[in-house]
Formats: structure tokens, C-alpha cells, sequence
């Protein structure tokens, strides 16, 4: 049975279990139907090109993900934050994720409304702001409460993941390029 994923004022452990599992939706394969190959700039670091699908691929690489409360709607908002997103734009990022939303409510259990997830580029001020502040790479999390970050007050936030960007070129054939 699928339980609808209520976001309000208060941080409830609902939330924070729906967000684990989210993420770690995003990171993995799933099945969405037909598999064709990949184009070569659809590749991630260290994908072997004639043998990945885009089922085997995850939506995008997630460096940062948490629930930030924001304070003029006094509601919580689910922020993932991607390189894709950056160089693709978030529509192909909503438009993939809207379709999967399903399968993710399907296989967790939660039923996890859009409206409450943003994209943005792994470089957005959001994001700088914590990479000074926490490394968190995978498995648990932490909570910022009423904290000062640089001089910025974060009045709640829980991380998953926040992982500093890593400034790599990709090749054509999806490796990644030797610094020059």
C-alpha cells in the first residue's frame, strides 16, 4: 500500500525516511521499459559504452541532496542537486523524474509529490553554502537547526548528501579526460 508523503511546517520522520529512499532511487538502475543504448554524452564516469542502457543508468549523479525549510513558505522542500541539471537544464530532470515518481511509490511504499522537489546544478548557491560547512557522502545524514553557515542563517535542514563538486570533462566515449 502506498502512503501519500504529507510536507508541512514540522520535519517528521516520514519525510526523512521518503528522502533516504528517494535518493537512493535516484542512484540506482530501475526498469522503465525499452532500454535503447546510450549516446555517448549520456555516459557517467566509468560506464563502459557498448554495455550501459539507459535502465541501468541512474537519473542523474546526485552530489547533493537534502530537505531545506523555507522559511517564506514555511514548508520543507526536497533539493537534489546534479551536474546534469546544470548542463541539461532542469525540464529533462522533471520530465524523467515525473515518470518515474511511479515506479518510485510503487517499490518504497511512498507516494512522493513532485511539487515538494527541486532541481538545481550541484553548483548553486544553495549548495556552496553547506559544501564549506559538511562533507556527507552516503549512508546516514545530519540535521542543521537554527544554525549560522558563512554568516547565513539555516534555520532547518536535513542532508543526505553533500558532496563537493568534482570539475571533470567527459570524452565522447564517456571517460573522463586527463587534467590538462
Amino acid at each position: 500500500m502506498v502512503k501519500e508523503l504529507l510536507v508541512g511546517k514540522e520535519f517528521t520522520s516520514d519525510m526523512l525516511e521518503a528522502g533516504g529512499a528517494l535518493l537512493q532511487f535516484l542512484d540506482g538502475p530501475r526498469n522503465e521499459g525499452p532500454s535503447p543504448e546510450l549516446h555517448p554524452e549520456e555516459l557517467l564516469p566509468g560506464m563502459v559504452p557498448a554495455k550501459v542502457t539507459r535502465r541501468d543508468m541512474p537519473l542523474a549523479r546526485i552530489n547533493a541532496a537534502l530537505w531545506l525549510f523555507l522559511t517564506d513558505t514555511n514548508v520543507w522542500q526536497y533539493i537534489v542537486g546534479s551536474p546534469e541539471i546544470g548542463t541539461r537544464g532542469p525540464s529533462a530532470f522533471y520530465a524523467r523524474l515525473k515518470n518515474l515518481l511511479p515506479i518510485f511509490a510503487e517499490r518504497s511504499g511512498w507516494a512522493f509529490p513532485l511539487s515538494h522537489i527541486s532541481a538545481l546544478p550541484d553548483t548553486a548557491d544553495t549548495f556552496r553554502l553547506f559544501y564549506g560547512a559538511v562533507e556527507i557522502g552516503g549512508g546516514g545524514g545530519v540535521r542543521f537547526t537554527n544554525s549560522t553557515i558563512n554568516g547565513v542563517l539555516v534555520e532547518d535542514a536535513y542532508i543526505y548528501r553533500m558532496m563537493r563538486k568534482v570539475d571533470r570533462t567527459i570524452t565522447s566515449t564517456g571517460h573522463i579526460a586527463k587534467p590538462k
